[in-house]
């Protein structure tokens, strides 16, 4: 760091959500350029330095609501087309690349 900006690459540190109600997840449709229209977790980075190459890190978190009558709140409309549950064995399609390539590698939150 020189001066208060960091030189050189970064890492840069995404945090997704599987947020669970019975037997379903919450997925929204993206709306951005990385994966326009795919369907992924809700999520999001931690915004620094921009204009510099970065690397991500996805810290991935398994939650369920505290209360069934609870529903969570699209607070990035820009960013996500709307927030929906899907069954786990009927995603919708396309899925965002990175979220696809887990659940192909046998990722699955309902297994603790």
């Amino acid at each position: 760091m020189v001066n208060g900006t960091i030189q050189g690459p970064v890492p840069k540190v995404a945090a997704v959500v599987c947020l669970l109600k019975g037997k379903k997840v919450m997925l929204g449709r993206r709306r951005c350029s990385l994966g326009d229209s795919t369907f992924s977790l809700p999520g999001g980075n931690l915004e620094f330095d921009k204009g510099n190459p970065y690397h991500y890190m996805g810290i991935y978190l398994r939650a369920v609501l505290a209360s069934p009558d609870q529903e969570p709140e699209n607070v990035e409309p820009n960013m996500c087309d709307g927030l929906d549950w899907y069954e786990w064995d009927n995603l919708p399609k396309p899925l965002f690349r990175p979220f696809q390539n887990a659940v192909d590698s046998g990722f699955n939150p309902f297994h603790a």
